[in-house]
Protein backbone atom coordinates (compact mmCIF):
# COMPACT_ATOMS: atom_id res chain seq x y z
CA UNK A 1 0.00 0.00 0.00
CA UNK A 2 1.37 3.42 -0.94
CA UNK A 3 1.04 6.31 1.51
CA UNK A 4 1.74 8.92 -1.14
CA UNK A 5 1.97 9.09 -4.89
CA UNK A 6 3.59 11.89 -6.87
CA UNK A 7 2.50 12.99 -10.31
CA UNK A 8 4.82 14.92 -12.63
CA UNK A 9 3.38 16.29 -15.83
CA UNK A 10 6.84 17.36 -17.01
CA UNK A 11 9.06 15.03 -15.04
CA UNK A 12 10.89 11.75 -15.64
CA UNK A 13 10.94 10.11 -19.03
CA UNK A 14 8.63 7.39 -17.84
CA UNK A 15 5.93 9.97 -17.13
CA UNK A 16 6.29 11.25 -20.66
CA UNK A 17 5.98 7.66 -21.77
CA UNK A 18 2.75 7.26 -19.81
CA UNK A 19 1.36 10.42 -21.32
CA UNK A 20 2.39 9.24 -24.77
CA UNK A 21 0.74 5.89 -24.17
CA UNK A 22 -2.51 7.50 -23.15
CA UNK A 23 -2.48 9.85 -26.14
CA UNK A 24 -1.78 6.92 -28.42
CA UNK A 25 -4.72 5.07 -26.98
CA UNK A 26 -6.96 7.87 -28.15
CA UNK A 27 -5.80 7.82 -31.76
CA UNK A 28 -4.36 4.37 -32.47
CA UNK A 29 -6.35 1.80 -34.43
CA UNK A 30 -7.58 -1.30 -32.65
CA UNK A 31 -4.67 -3.31 -34.08
CA UNK A 32 -2.06 -1.38 -32.10
CA UNK A 33 -4.29 -0.65 -29.11
CA UNK A 34 -3.81 -4.03 -27.45
CA UNK A 35 -0.03 -3.69 -27.83
CA UNK A 36 -0.02 -0.26 -26.24
CA UNK A 37 -2.05 -1.16 -23.17
CA UNK A 38 -0.25 -4.49 -22.87
CA UNK A 39 3.13 -2.72 -22.81
CA UNK A 40 1.86 -0.32 -20.17
CA UNK A 41 0.59 -3.16 -18.01
CA UNK A 42 3.78 -5.24 -18.31
CA UNK A 43 6.14 -2.32 -17.72
CA UNK A 44 8.08 -2.38 -14.46
CA UNK A 45 7.32 1.34 -14.25
CA UNK A 46 3.63 0.50 -13.80
CA UNK A 47 3.63 -0.72 -10.21
CA UNK A 48 -0.09 -0.15 -10.01
CA UNK A 49 -2.90 0.76 -12.39
CA UNK A 50 -6.26 1.87 -11.04
CA UNK A 51 -9.26 4.14 -11.40
CA UNK A 52 -9.34 6.95 -8.86
CA UNK A 53 -11.52 9.94 -7.99
CA UNK A 54 -9.80 13.14 -6.74
CA UNK A 55 -11.74 14.18 -3.64
CA UNK A 56 -9.58 17.11 -2.49
CA UNK A 57 -6.58 19.21 -3.57
CA UNK A 58 -4.34 21.21 -1.20
CA UNK A 59 -1.18 23.24 -1.79
CA UNK A 60 2.02 22.17 -0.03
CA UNK A 61 3.34 25.68 0.72
CA UNK A 62 6.91 24.72 1.83
CA UNK A 63 7.55 23.25 -1.62
CA UNK A 64 6.69 26.42 -3.56
CA UNK A 65 9.41 27.71 -5.88
CA UNK A 66 9.43 30.10 -8.83
CA UNK A 67 7.79 27.65 -11.21
CA UNK A 68 5.01 26.46 -8.93
CA UNK A 69 4.10 24.37 -5.89
CA UNK A 70 3.46 20.78 -5.01
CA UNK A 71 -0.22 19.89 -4.71
CA UNK A 72 -1.55 17.08 -2.55
CA UNK A 73 -4.35 15.19 -4.25
CA UNK A 74 -6.55 13.04 -2.02
CA UNK A 75 -7.69 10.17 -4.22
CA UNK A 76 -10.36 7.55 -3.54
CA UNK A 77 -9.52 4.28 -5.33
CA UNK A 78 -12.50 3.02 -7.32
CA UNK A 79 -11.16 0.00 -9.22
CA UNK A 80 -7.72 -1.66 -9.13
CA UNK A 81 -6.29 -3.42 -12.20
CA UNK A 82 -2.70 -3.98 -11.04
CA UNK A 83 -0.80 -3.65 -7.76
CA UNK A 84 -2.17 -2.53 -4.39
CA UNK A 85 -2.41 1.28 -4.12
CA UNK A 86 -4.88 1.09 -1.23
CA UNK A 87 -8.42 2.46 -0.79
CA UNK A 88 -7.43 6.06 -0.01
CA UNK A 89 -4.14 7.50 -1.24
CA UNK A 90 -2.47 10.87 -1.56
CA UNK A 91 -0.95 11.81 -4.90
CA UNK A 92 1.57 14.64 -5.12
CA UNK A 93 1.77 16.60 -8.35
CA UNK A 94 3.90 19.62 -9.17
CA UNK A 95 1.74 22.46 -10.45
CA UNK A 96 3.59 23.92 -13.42
CA UNK A 97 2.08 26.88 -15.22
CA UNK A 98 1.64 24.56 -18.19
CA UNK A 99 0.60 20.94 -18.42
CA UNK A 100 -2.54 18.98 -17.65
CA UNK A 101 -3.11 18.40 -13.94
CA UNK A 102 -5.51 16.18 -12.06
CA UNK A 103 -8.38 18.20 -10.62
CA UNK A 104 -10.78 17.84 -7.72
CA UNK A 105 -14.03 16.04 -8.55
CA UNK A 106 -12.61 14.26 -11.61
CA UNK A 107 -12.03 10.56 -12.18
CA UNK A 108 -8.79 9.27 -13.73
CA UNK A 109 -7.10 6.12 -14.96
CA UNK A 110 -3.77 6.27 -13.10
CA UNK A 111 -0.46 4.52 -13.85
CA UNK A 112 1.79 4.67 -10.77
CA UNK A 113 5.50 3.96 -10.48
CA UNK A 114 7.18 2.04 -7.64
CA UNK A 115 8.05 4.10 -4.55
CA UNK A 116 11.34 5.98 -4.65
CA UNK A 117 13.85 6.04 -1.80
CA UNK A 118 12.08 8.99 -0.16
CA UNK A 119 8.69 7.26 -0.40
CA UNK A 120 7.34 9.34 -3.25
CA UNK A 121 5.70 7.56 -6.15
CA UNK A 122 5.31 9.31 -9.46
CA UNK A 123 2.32 8.64 -11.67
CA UNK A 124 0.60 9.61 -14.87
CA UNK A 125 -3.13 9.77 -15.41
CA UNK A 126 -5.80 10.30 -18.04
CA UNK A 127 -9.28 11.56 -17.29
CA UNK A 128 -11.77 8.74 -17.57
CA UNK A 129 -13.79 10.57 -20.23
CA UNK A 130 -10.71 10.39 -22.50
CA UNK A 131 -9.96 6.71 -21.96
CA UNK A 132 -11.22 4.46 -24.79
CA UNK A 133 -13.73 1.81 -23.66
CA UNK A 134 -11.50 -0.97 -25.04
CA UNK A 135 -8.75 0.08 -22.62
CA UNK A 136 -10.97 -0.57 -19.59
CA UNK A 137 -12.34 -3.74 -21.18
CA UNK A 138 -8.80 -5.05 -21.70
CA UNK A 139 -7.76 -4.22 -18.13
CA UNK A 140 -10.86 -5.85 -16.62
CA UNK A 141 -10.38 -9.02 -18.66
CA UNK A 142 -6.66 -9.37 -17.98
CA UNK A 143 -6.82 -11.30 -14.70
CA UNK A 144 -8.89 -14.09 -16.23
CA UNK A 145 -7.32 -13.91 -19.71
CA UNK A 146 -5.57 -17.00 -21.16
CA UNK A 147 -1.85 -17.45 -20.47
CA UNK A 148 -1.03 -17.15 -24.17
CA UNK A 149 0.89 -14.29 -25.76
CA UNK A 150 0.74 -12.15 -28.88
CA UNK A 151 3.68 -11.29 -31.16
CA UNK A 152 3.15 -8.84 -33.97
CA UNK A 153 4.40 -5.74 -35.75
CA UNK A 154 4.58 -3.83 -39.00
CA UNK A 155 6.80 -3.32 -42.03
CA UNK A 156 8.08 0.18 -42.74
CA UNK A 157 9.72 1.89 -45.69
CA UNK A 158 8.07 -0.61 -48.03
CA UNK A 159 8.61 0.23 -51.73
CA UNK A 160 5.36 0.98 -53.55
CA UNK A 161 6.16 -1.81 -56.00
CA UNK A 162 6.33 -4.48 -53.27
CA UNK A 163 3.12 -6.34 -52.50
CA UNK A 164 2.61 -7.83 -49.05
CA UNK A 165 2.35 -11.54 -50.09
CA UNK A 166 6.04 -11.90 -51.11
CA UNK A 167 7.00 -11.09 -47.50
CA UNK A 168 7.19 -14.10 -45.18
CA UNK A 169 7.42 -13.78 -41.39
CA UNK A 170 8.76 -16.77 -39.42
CA UNK A 171 8.42 -17.46 -35.69
CA UNK A 172 10.30 -20.14 -33.78
CA UNK A 173 11.23 -20.65 -30.11
CA UNK A 174 10.82 -22.54 -26.87
CA UNK A 175 7.14 -21.63 -26.58
CA UNK A 176 6.27 -23.71 -29.64
CA UNK A 177 8.90 -26.41 -28.96
CA UNK A 178 11.10 -24.89 -31.67
CA UNK A 179 8.49 -25.55 -34.32
CA UNK A 180 8.23 -22.99 -37.10
CA UNK A 181 5.19 -20.79 -37.55
CA UNK A 182 4.83 -18.56 -40.61
CA UNK A 183 2.54 -15.79 -41.73
CA UNK A 184 2.38 -12.98 -44.29
CA UNK A 185 1.48 -9.35 -43.56
CA UNK A 186 -1.83 -7.93 -44.66
CA UNK A 187 -2.39 -5.14 -47.18
CA UNK A 188 -1.24 -2.56 -44.62
CA UNK A 189 1.96 -4.57 -44.00
CA UNK A 190 0.86 -5.65 -40.50
CA UNK A 191 1.48 -9.17 -39.22
CA UNK A 192 0.46 -11.06 -36.08
CA UNK A 193 0.98 -14.36 -34.24
CA UNK A 194 -1.88 -14.76 -31.76
CA UNK A 195 -2.46 -17.11 -28.82
CA UNK A 196 1.01 -18.70 -28.79
CA UNK A 197 2.56 -19.99 -25.55
CA UNK A 198 4.98 -17.80 -23.55
CA UNK A 199 8.71 -18.39 -24.04
CA UNK A 200 11.85 -17.22 -25.81
CA UNK A 201 11.25 -16.52 -29.49
CA UNK A 202 13.04 -15.56 -32.67
CA UNK A 203 11.08 -13.72 -35.33
CA UNK A 204 12.55 -13.14 -38.78
CA UNK A 205 11.36 -11.96 -42.17
CA UNK A 206 12.31 -12.78 -45.74
CA UNK A 207 11.70 -10.44 -48.67
CA UNK A 208 12.40 -10.58 -52.43
CA UNK A 209 15.95 -10.44 -53.75
CA UNK A 210 17.49 -6.99 -53.70
CA UNK A 211 15.71 -6.02 -50.48
CA UNK A 212 16.43 -6.64 -46.79
CA UNK A 213 14.07 -6.70 -43.80
CA UNK A 214 15.89 -5.15 -40.86
CA UNK A 215 14.98 -5.14 -37.17
CA UNK A 216 16.33 -2.63 -34.68
CA UNK A 217 17.98 -5.43 -32.68
CA UNK A 218 19.77 -6.99 -35.61
CA UNK A 219 20.67 -3.58 -37.01
CA UNK A 220 22.57 -2.73 -33.83
CA UNK A 221 24.93 -5.65 -34.34
CA UNK A 222 25.17 -4.94 -38.05
CA UNK A 223 26.13 -1.32 -37.37
CA UNK A 224 28.79 -2.52 -34.94
CA UNK A 225 30.23 -4.76 -37.66
CA UNK A 226 30.71 -1.67 -39.85
CA UNK A 227 32.15 0.40 -37.00
CA UNK A 228 34.85 -1.77 -35.41
CA UNK A 229 35.95 0.95 -32.97
CA UNK A 230 32.46 1.30 -31.50
CA UNK A 231 31.31 -0.34 -28.28
CA UNK A 232 29.61 -3.69 -28.80
CA UNK A 233 25.86 -3.80 -28.06
CA UNK A 234 24.48 -5.95 -25.28
CA UNK A 235 23.97 -9.62 -25.96
CA UNK A 236 20.50 -11.12 -26.40
CA UNK A 237 18.60 -13.25 -23.88
CA UNK A 238 20.08 -16.46 -25.24
CA UNK A 239 23.56 -15.07 -25.86
CA UNK A 240 22.92 -15.36 -29.58
CA UNK A 241 23.79 -12.49 -31.90
CA UNK A 242 20.73 -11.87 -34.05
CA UNK A 243 20.98 -11.47 -37.79
CA UNK A 244 20.01 -8.25 -39.48
CA UNK A 245 16.54 -9.57 -40.33
CA UNK A 246 15.68 -11.17 -36.97
CA UNK A 247 14.99 -10.35 -33.34
CA UNK A 248 15.32 -12.53 -30.23
CA UNK A 249 13.15 -11.82 -27.18
CA UNK A 250 11.27 -13.31 -24.23
CA UNK A 251 7.51 -13.05 -23.71
CA UNK A 252 5.92 -13.64 -20.29
CA UNK A 253 2.48 -15.25 -19.86
CA UNK A 254 -0.33 -12.92 -21.01
CA UNK A 255 2.39 -10.80 -22.55
CA UNK A 256 2.89 -9.15 -25.90
CA UNK A 257 5.83 -8.07 -28.01
CA UNK A 258 5.87 -5.83 -31.06
CA UNK A 259 8.70 -6.39 -33.54
CA UNK A 260 8.81 -4.01 -36.49
CA UNK A 261 10.81 -4.45 -39.68
CA UNK A 262 12.24 -1.77 -41.96
CA UNK A 263 12.62 -2.64 -45.63
CA UNK A 264 16.08 -1.66 -46.88
CA UNK A 265 17.75 -1.95 -50.26
CA UNK A 266 20.69 -4.28 -50.79
CA UNK A 267 22.80 -1.36 -51.98
CA UNK A 268 26.32 -0.12 -51.27
CA UNK A 269 28.52 2.93 -51.59
CA UNK A 270 32.03 1.88 -50.68
CA UNK A 271 35.68 2.66 -51.10
CA UNK A 272 39.07 2.87 -49.42
CA UNK A 273 41.12 5.52 -47.63
CA UNK A 274 44.91 5.70 -47.92
CA UNK A 275 47.47 8.26 -46.81
CA UNK A 276 49.80 10.21 -49.09
CA UNK A 277 52.27 7.31 -49.07
CA UNK A 278 49.63 4.84 -50.22
CA UNK A 279 49.18 3.05 -46.87
CA UNK A 280 45.65 2.19 -45.66
CA UNK A 281 44.19 4.46 -42.99
CA UNK A 282 42.25 2.70 -40.22
CA UNK A 283 39.67 4.48 -38.05
CA UNK A 284 39.20 7.44 -40.39
CA UNK A 285 35.71 8.97 -40.24
CA UNK A 286 33.77 8.83 -43.51
CA UNK A 287 30.38 10.53 -43.85
CA UNK A 288 27.53 10.08 -46.32
CA UNK A 289 25.51 13.16 -47.32
CA UNK A 290 22.26 13.06 -49.27
CA UNK A 291 22.08 15.67 -52.03
CA UNK A 292 18.52 16.97 -52.20
CA UNK A 293 19.04 19.79 -54.65
CA UNK A 294 19.52 22.56 -52.09
CA UNK A 295 22.85 23.63 -53.56
CA UNK A 296 22.77 27.10 -51.94
CA UNK A 297 22.83 25.37 -48.55
CA UNK A 298 25.89 23.36 -49.59
CA UNK A 299 27.57 26.51 -50.91
CA UNK A 300 27.19 28.07 -47.43
CA UNK A 301 28.77 25.04 -45.84
CA UNK A 302 25.46 23.68 -44.54
CA UNK A 303 25.19 19.96 -45.06
CA UNK A 304 23.61 17.15 -43.13
CA UNK A 305 25.01 13.68 -42.78
CA UNK A 306 22.85 10.63 -43.37
CA UNK A 307 25.29 8.39 -41.56
CA UNK A 308 28.98 7.93 -40.83
CA UNK A 309 31.42 5.12 -40.09
CA UNK A 310 35.09 4.48 -39.42
CA UNK A 311 37.34 2.72 -41.88
CA UNK A 312 38.40 -0.87 -41.19
CA UNK A 313 42.06 -1.86 -40.58
CA UNK A 314 42.53 -2.21 -44.34
CA UNK A 315 41.19 1.32 -44.88
CA UNK A 316 37.87 0.25 -46.42
CA UNK A 317 34.37 1.51 -45.68
CA UNK A 318 30.95 0.38 -46.90
CA UNK A 319 27.69 2.30 -46.62
CA UNK A 320 25.25 -0.59 -47.01
CA UNK A 321 21.47 -0.67 -47.43
CA UNK A 322 21.21 2.93 -48.62
CA UNK A 323 17.96 4.17 -50.16
CA UNK A 324 18.06 5.22 -53.82
CA UNK A 325 19.03 8.84 -54.36
CA UNK A 326 21.85 11.30 -54.92
CA UNK A 327 24.73 11.34 -52.44
CA UNK A 328 28.11 12.86 -51.68
CA UNK A 329 30.85 11.28 -49.58
CA UNK A 330 33.17 13.20 -47.27
CA UNK A 331 36.33 12.17 -45.45
CA UNK A 332 36.79 13.83 -42.03
CA UNK A 333 33.53 15.77 -42.11
CA UNK A 334 34.36 17.46 -38.80
CA UNK A 335 36.52 20.54 -38.81
CA UNK A 336 40.20 19.88 -37.98
CA UNK A 337 40.81 19.53 -34.26
CA UNK A 338 43.66 18.60 -31.95
CA UNK A 339 43.15 14.84 -31.99
CA UNK A 340 42.14 14.76 -35.67
CA UNK A 341 44.10 17.52 -37.48
CA UNK A 342 42.90 16.73 -40.99
CA UNK A 343 40.82 18.91 -43.33
CA UNK A 344 37.51 17.64 -44.75
CA UNK A 345 37.82 16.11 -48.21
CA UNK A 346 34.69 15.89 -50.37
CA UNK A 347 34.95 13.19 -53.00
CA UNK A 348 36.88 13.12 -55.23
CA UNK A 349 39.31 15.66 -53.71
CA UNK A 350 37.47 18.91 -52.98
CA UNK A 351 37.60 21.20 -49.96
CA UNK A 352 34.00 22.48 -50.10
CA UNK A 353 30.78 20.44 -49.98
CA UNK A 354 29.27 22.23 -52.98
CA UNK A 355 32.20 21.08 -55.13
CA UNK A 356 31.85 17.41 -54.23
CA UNK A 357 30.78 14.88 -56.87
CA UNK A 358 27.14 13.77 -56.95
CA UNK A 359 26.76 9.99 -56.84
CA UNK A 360 23.44 8.68 -58.15
CA UNK A 361 22.49 5.38 -56.51
CA UNK A 362 19.79 3.21 -58.06
CA UNK A 363 17.70 0.75 -56.04
CA UNK A 364 19.81 -2.19 -54.79
CA UNK A 365 22.84 -1.00 -56.77
CA UNK A 366 26.52 -0.74 -55.77
CA UNK A 367 28.89 2.16 -56.33
CA UNK A 368 32.47 1.07 -55.67
CA UNK A 369 35.94 2.61 -55.68
CA UNK A 370 34.93 5.88 -54.02
CA UNK A 371 38.49 6.19 -52.74
CA UNK A 372 40.22 8.97 -50.81
CA UNK A 373 43.79 10.03 -50.22
CA UNK A 374 43.94 11.62 -46.81
CA UNK A 375 46.09 14.75 -46.89
CA UNK A 376 48.87 15.29 -44.39
CA UNK A 377 47.97 16.61 -40.97
CA UNK A 378 47.64 20.38 -40.77
CA UNK A 379 50.20 22.23 -38.64
CA UNK A 380 48.75 24.14 -35.67
CA UNK A 381 48.44 27.92 -35.72
CA UNK A 382 47.91 30.38 -32.86
CA UNK A 383 45.84 33.46 -33.78
CA UNK A 384 45.85 36.58 -31.60
CA UNK A 385 42.56 38.48 -31.13
CA UNK A 386 41.74 41.75 -29.33
CA UNK A 387 38.15 42.87 -28.56
CA UNK A 388 37.72 46.54 -27.59
CA UNK A 389 35.09 49.26 -27.39
CA UNK A 390 35.01 52.23 -29.73
CA UNK A 391 37.08 54.22 -27.26
CA UNK A 392 39.76 51.52 -27.27
CA UNK A 393 39.05 50.15 -23.80
CA UNK A 394 39.21 46.31 -23.56
CA UNK A 395 36.11 44.16 -23.23
CA UNK A 396 36.58 41.59 -20.49
CA UNK A 397 35.12 38.09 -21.10
CA UNK A 398 34.01 38.82 -24.67
CA UNK A 399 32.76 35.70 -26.44
CA UNK A 400 34.65 34.66 -29.58
CA UNK A 401 33.19 32.12 -32.01
CA UNK A 402 35.13 30.71 -34.95
CA UNK A 403 33.59 28.63 -37.75
CA UNK A 404 35.45 26.66 -40.39
CA UNK A 405 34.68 27.96 -43.88
CA UNK A 406 33.98 24.42 -45.13
CA UNK A 407 31.04 24.21 -42.74
CA UNK A 408 29.62 27.45 -41.41
CA UNK A 409 27.48 25.59 -38.87
CA UNK A 410 30.36 23.68 -37.27
CA UNK A 411 32.37 25.70 -34.77
CA UNK A 412 36.12 25.27 -35.03
CA UNK A 413 36.71 26.77 -31.61
CA UNK A 414 35.32 29.15 -28.99
CA UNK A 415 37.17 31.41 -26.57
CA UNK A 416 36.71 34.18 -24.02
CA UNK A 417 38.80 37.32 -23.93
CA UNK A 418 40.72 38.05 -20.75
CA UNK A 419 40.57 41.28 -18.73
CA UNK A 420 42.75 43.01 -21.34
CA UNK A 421 40.41 41.99 -24.17
CA UNK A 422 42.93 39.51 -25.60
CA UNK A 423 42.41 35.87 -26.58
CA UNK A 424 44.55 33.28 -28.36
CA UNK A 425 42.82 30.95 -30.80
CA UNK A 426 44.29 27.53 -31.52
CA UNK A 427 43.53 26.70 -35.14
CA UNK A 428 45.28 25.16 -38.14
CA UNK A 429 47.57 26.70 -40.72
CA UNK A 430 46.07 27.21 -44.16
CA UNK A 431 42.43 26.81 -43.13
CA UNK A 432 39.89 29.51 -43.88
CA UNK A 433 37.85 30.65 -40.87
CA UNK A 434 35.04 33.08 -40.07
CA UNK A 435 35.09 34.85 -36.70
CA UNK A 436 32.55 36.82 -34.69
CA UNK A 437 32.90 38.32 -31.22
CA UNK A 438 30.21 39.43 -28.78
CA UNK A 439 30.17 41.28 -25.49
CA UNK A 440 29.19 39.33 -22.36
CA UNK A 441 25.45 38.98 -21.98
CA UNK A 442 23.93 41.72 -19.80
CA UNK A 443 22.64 40.52 -16.43
CA UNK A 444 19.14 39.11 -16.37
CA UNK A 445 16.45 41.36 -14.97
CA UNK A 446 14.42 40.16 -11.98
CA UNK A 447 10.68 40.37 -12.64
CA UNK A 448 8.99 40.70 -9.20
CA UNK A 449 6.27 38.31 -8.15
CA UNK A 450 2.63 39.35 -8.51
CA UNK A 451 -0.56 38.09 -6.95
CA UNK A 452 -0.88 35.50 -9.70
CA UNK A 453 2.68 34.96 -11.02
CA UNK A 454 5.87 33.97 -9.16
CA UNK A 455 9.05 35.98 -9.62
CA UNK A 456 11.22 35.04 -12.57
CA UNK A 457 14.20 36.26 -14.58
CA UNK A 458 14.33 37.56 -18.12
CA UNK A 459 16.88 39.35 -20.33
CA UNK A 460 16.29 43.03 -21.14
CA UNK A 461 13.77 43.50 -23.94
CA UNK A 462 16.28 45.57 -25.90
CA UNK A 463 19.14 43.08 -25.60
CA UNK A 464 18.89 41.88 -29.19
CA UNK A 465 18.78 45.50 -30.40
CA UNK A 466 22.02 46.57 -28.72
CA UNK A 467 25.33 46.76 -30.66
CA UNK A 468 27.02 43.83 -28.94
CA UNK A 469 28.58 41.92 -31.87
CA UNK A 470 31.69 42.36 -34.04
CA UNK A 471 32.28 40.68 -37.38
CA UNK A 472 32.08 38.51 -39.27
CA UNK A 473 35.80 38.55 -40.07
CA UNK A 474 37.22 36.00 -42.48
CA UNK A 475 40.88 34.99 -42.54
CA UNK A 476 43.31 32.25 -43.52
CA UNK A 477 45.12 31.00 -40.45
CA UNK A 478 48.86 31.14 -40.05
CA UNK A 479 50.84 30.78 -36.89
CA UNK A 480 51.31 34.10 -35.08
CA UNK A 481 48.67 35.96 -37.09
CA UNK A 482 47.21 39.01 -35.29
CA UNK A 483 43.78 40.19 -36.36
CA UNK A 484 42.85 43.88 -36.33
CA UNK A 485 41.00 44.92 -33.15
CA UNK A 486 37.37 43.79 -33.10
CA UNK A 487 34.89 46.52 -32.16
CA UNK A 488 31.28 45.39 -31.47
CA UNK A 489 29.15 47.64 -33.68
CA UNK A 490 26.28 45.35 -34.72
CA UNK A 491 23.38 43.55 -33.15
CA UNK A 492 23.66 39.80 -32.79
CA UNK A 493 21.12 39.34 -35.58
CA UNK A 494 23.10 41.67 -37.86
CA UNK A 495 26.23 39.60 -37.27
CA UNK A 496 24.40 36.40 -38.14
CA UNK A 497 22.87 37.76 -41.33
CA UNK A 498 25.90 39.70 -42.57
CA UNK A 499 27.42 38.41 -45.83
CA UNK A 500 30.81 36.79 -45.70
CA UNK A 501 33.53 39.43 -46.18
CA UNK A 502 36.50 39.19 -48.47
CA UNK A 503 39.56 37.69 -46.82
CA UNK A 504 40.84 40.56 -44.68
CA UNK A 505 44.33 41.90 -44.68
CA UNK A 506 45.17 40.92 -41.13
CA UNK A 507 48.89 41.27 -40.67
CA UNK A 508 51.39 39.14 -38.87
CA UNK A 509 53.23 40.72 -35.97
Amino acid sequence: MYDSLAVETQGPAVVSRFNSILILLLIAPLFSHAQTICDAYQSDSSASIFLGNVTDVTIDQPTCVQLGCNEKLHVHTLEIFKGNPGREIIITQFNFSTGQLMEKGHEYLIYAQPPRDNGDVYAGGAEITEVPPETLAWLRAYLTAPQTVRIYGEFRNVPSTLDAPPILVTLTGTGVNNRTLTTTPDGKYLYSFNDVPPGIYTVSASVPSGLIASTAQGSAYDWYAHNPTAKAPRSTLTGTIPKLNESIFSVAPKGCTKIDFTILYDSHIKGRVTDTSGQPVAGASVGLMMRDGREPELARGRFGLQTQQQTAPDGTYDFARVNPGDYSVVLHHFTPRENDPYPPVFYPAKSMPSDGAVLHLDASATIDNIDFVRPDALPPATIHVLVVRKDGSPIDRAYILVADAASSILLATTAKADATGHADLHLFTGREYTLTAATPEPPNVLIPATATEPETYAPPATQQEQPVCAGPVEFIAKDGLTLPPLIPDKTVQACRSAPRPMLNSASAP
